[in-house]
C-alpha cells in the first residue's frame, strides 16, 4: 500500500480505501487513506483524501483513532470487502477492493492500536452458519466471531463477547476445506471444519472461478467420529491457513504432529 507521497513522521501507512457515512448509506467513496501515528500535529487517526492523485497539508476527512474499541471484518457489499472500526460511541464503516487488501488494513490496525496479539487471542473472523445437524446440536444459528487462540477453536456471539458451545481443542480440529465460489459477480467462500470428540468442556475463552482447499491435521485419518461446521465467510482461504499455523506451532512444541496438503 505505499504511495508516493513525501516522507513524514507521524505517517503509519496509506493506500487506497472506501468510506462511506452512516449505516444507511449505500454507497463507498474511494479516499486516499493515510494512517497516522500520534505526534505534535494532531492524535493518531487516518486522514481521508480526495481527489486520489493529491494529497493537501489537510484532509477531506479523517477518522480518529484513539478511543477505538475493535476492528471487525464484514460481509462485502456492492462488490466491496467491508470492515468496520468501533469506537466509543460511533462506528464507521470501510472497504477495499480485495479481501486481501481488507485484511492487511484490519490487521494493521490492530496491531498498530493494540499491539502484538496477545497469547490466548490471535485470530478473529465474521462467519455465518450454514445449518447441519452439528450446528443444530450446538444450537448455533446466524452470524459469530470464529477466534483461534494459540491451544483452542471457538465460536462468539456476533458482538464478540458471548461464548457459543462450540469450543474445540486445536488438537481436535482433524482437517479443514473451502470453496471459493462466485455468483452474480458477487464472490463468497464456503469453509468446513472437520472436529473430533466433544465440545471442550475445560476451556475457558479469553479475550471467480471456483477454487477449494484442503488441509489435513493430526487426527485426519480419522472420519468415523467427525463432526462438521460449514460456514459462509470472507476470509475462509486465511482460516484455513491460521489453523495450519497454530497446528504447526503445536507440532513444534511437540503436542501435534501437522500436515497441510492443497488440492488444487
Amino acid at each position: 500500500m505505499a504511495s508516493g507521497l513525501p516522507a513524514d513522521c507521524d505517517r503509519a501507512w496509506d493506500g487506497l480505501i472506501y468510506y462511506k457515512k452512516g449505516t444507511f448509506v449505500s454507497r463507498y467513496e474511494p479516499y486516499w487513506g493515510v494512517v497516522r501515528r500520534e505526534s505534535s500535529r494532531g492524535l493518531q487517526r487516518i486522514d481521508l483524501f480526495r481527489p486520489l492523485s493529491a494529497v493537501h497539508s489537510t484532509s477531506d476527512l479523517f477518522i480518529p483513532l484513539h478511543d477505538v474499541l475493535h476492528v471487525l471484518d464484514r460481509e462485502a457489499r456492492a462488490k466491496r470487502f467491508a470492515f468496520q472500526i468501533l469506537a466509543t460511541g460511533c462506528k464507521y464503516h470501510l472497504a477495499t477492493d480485495t479481501a486481501e487488501d481488507r485484511e492487511i488494513w484490519v490487521q494493521g490496525l490492530k496491531q498498530f492500536l493494540f499491539g502484538p496479539p496477545r497469547r490466548g487471542v490471535v485470530y478473529e473472523y465474521q462467519v455465518i452458519v450454514i445449518p447441519n445437524s452439528h450446528s443444530e446440536k450446538l444450537q448455533l444459528s446466524g452470524r459469530y466471531i470464529l477466534r483461534i487462540t494459540d491451544s483452542h477453536i471457538a465460536l462468539f456471539t456476533s458482538t464478540g463477547t458471548l461464548p457459543t458451545r462450540f469450543l474445540y481443542s486445536l488438537s481436535d480440529v482433524a482437517r479443514t476445506r473451502y470453496n471459493t465460489f462466485t455468483d452474480a459477480g458477487q464472490k463468497f467462500s464456503v469453509l468446513v471444519l472437520y472436529c473430533h470428540g466433544d465440545v471442550s468442556a475445560d476451556y475457558t475463552p479469553v479475550q471467480k472461478s471456483t477454487k477449494s482447499a484442503s488441509c489435513a491435521f493430526g487426527n485426519g485419518g480419522v472420519v468415523g467420529d467427525e463432526e462438521m461446521f460449514v460456514f459462509q465467510t470472507q476470509s475462509a482461504s486465511t482460516i484455513c491457513r491460521a489453523i495450519e499455523h497454530r497446528a504447526k506451532e503445536i507440532s513444534k512444541r511437540g503436542q501435534q504432529k501437522s500436515t497441510c496438503e492443497l488440492q488444487k
